[in-house]
């Protein structure tokens, strides 16, 4: 049975596992909150995000680029980020439940569920790193579907918990994904027998660079930091806005990694010599993204349905996001890591201008939301300009900025 799997994993599209990955993981959410969202699925939201943050921060944000940069003479560099990240995704959680246990009064199993947390924290961190080690070199098939065991576990698991209590449903939920993760990981491991090795091995043909590569964990805490951020004032926000958030939120992402894991890795990797397939396929997706979110700003316009505008906000969203995570990884493959003080400032500012917009009282979720479109958006535009894609990256940042100020009265 392992090894089937394990082979239909290896030889599947990686669009086809990315959809299959992202559509679990979605139905798992509205499983979940099936109903009407609680404290305990706006909980969720939030511990996981604390949860993948190790892998985020350090994995994603700080050892990929290295590895997709083929940057040398950084092995002493990588032991440490990859031994000390599942250490930082147990605790994690923990600080977690304490902010969540401050804002909202918190609930009886919140530190079953957060020790739960901390334990898919560690086994999130395993996994990913393995398959990001391949997508380095190319291979999308495991990067696309890293999560998809879990997730087909956690909705079996739900679906087979219809009549129990929400928490005991999380708990059942994060016991499955965590179950599913160590499987998964299990199987890259006899998928790739020296994959192990190659998680620290220095390039063989690396490219010299004049600035350190800690640059791109500058870049990723900004980034990843003031997400938190956003996630901790929507907190505060009428009951239930978490996990609203959260769905649109997961929503984006999952369009977002479709993208990025099963196509992008493809286009730009640690043997590319040039950006210009990266380039036309991000030009072809904010076009077709941007046409259909026009459209449901029309919709709504002329039917008085928010829905459409809403979905007009996430196509918008969709399209910086994919503007974003493409530039990155063209910039980290052909530019010095230096180039990531860019993506910092624009995500520490764009933090710092949400804050002061809560201090003045424009508490609400549409500011949490323009947050996270701005967090994408503007290093997304900045790094297309400094690679040369000025008309098209202007023309992206302009229809996502009218489309959000379009959509904006049905989301306030």
């Amino acid at each position: 049975m392992a090894d089937a799997l394990r082979r239909l994993i290896s030889s599947s599209s990686s669009t086809v596992l990315a959809g299959l990955t992202q559509g679990f993981g979605l139905l798992q959410l509205l499983l979940l909150v099936a109903g009407s969202p609680t404290i305990e699925s706006d909980s969720y939201f939030y511990l996981i995000s604390w949860a993948q943050l190790p892998t985020q921060l350090i994995v994603s944000g700080f050892v990929y680029p290295v590895w997709l940069s083929g940057t040398r003479a950084v092995r002493r560099r990588l032991q440490v980020a990859l031994i000390s990240a599942p250490f930082v995704a147990a605790a994690g959680p923990l600080v977690a439940m304490w902010i969540f246990q401050s804002i909202t009064g918190g609930y009886s199993t919140l530190l079953l569920h957060s020790a739960l947390f901390s334990a898919l924290g560690v086994v999130l961190c395993c996994g990913w790193a393995l398959a990001l080690r391949l997508a380095a070199d190319g291979n999308t098939a495991w990067v696309s579907a890293v999560t998809l065991i879990s997730n087909i576990l956690s909705c079996a698991t739900l679906l087979a918990m219809t009549h129990a209590d929400v928490s005991a449903r999380m708990s059942g939920m994060l016991i499955a994904q965590i179950v599913g993760m160590v499987v998964t990981t299990i199987l890259m491991v006899r998928s790739h027998p020296t994959l192990l090795k190659r998680l620290t091995a220095e390039p063989t043909q690396g490219r010299i660079v004049t600035s350190k590569s800690e640059w791109y964990l500058l870049q990723s805490l900004a980034g990843y930091g003031g997400m938190l951020i956003l996630q901790t004032l929507s907190a505060a926000l009428a009951p239930a806005a978490l996990s609203i958030l959260g769905l649109i939120g997961r929503l984006v992402s999952g369009l977002n990694t479709v993208v990025t894991n099963a196509i992008v890795p493809k286009l730009i990797h640690s043997g590319s010599d040039s950006d210009r397939s990266v380039a036309r396929f991000v030009n072809i997706v904010v076009a077709i993204s941007l046409s259909v979110a026009s459209l449901g700003i029309v919709i709504a316009a002329g039917g008085q349905l928010p829905l459409a505008a809403q979905f007009a906000v996430v196509l918008a969203w969709f399209a910086a996001a994919v503007l974003n995570a493409a530039f990155k990884r063209v910039a980290v493959r052909f530019a010095e890591p230096r180039i990531a003080w860019i993506s910092a400032l624009l995500n520490a500012l764009t933090a710092v201008s949400v804050l002061g917009a809560w201090a003045f009282g424009y508490q609400t979720l549409f500011v949490i939301l323009l947050g996270y479109v701005l967090l994408d958006l503007l290093p997304g535009l900045a790094l297309a300009i400094l690679q040369r894609h000025t008309v098209a990256a202007l023309l992206t940042a302009a229809g996502v900025i009218a489309i959000a100020a379009l959509a904006s009265p049905y989301l306030i």
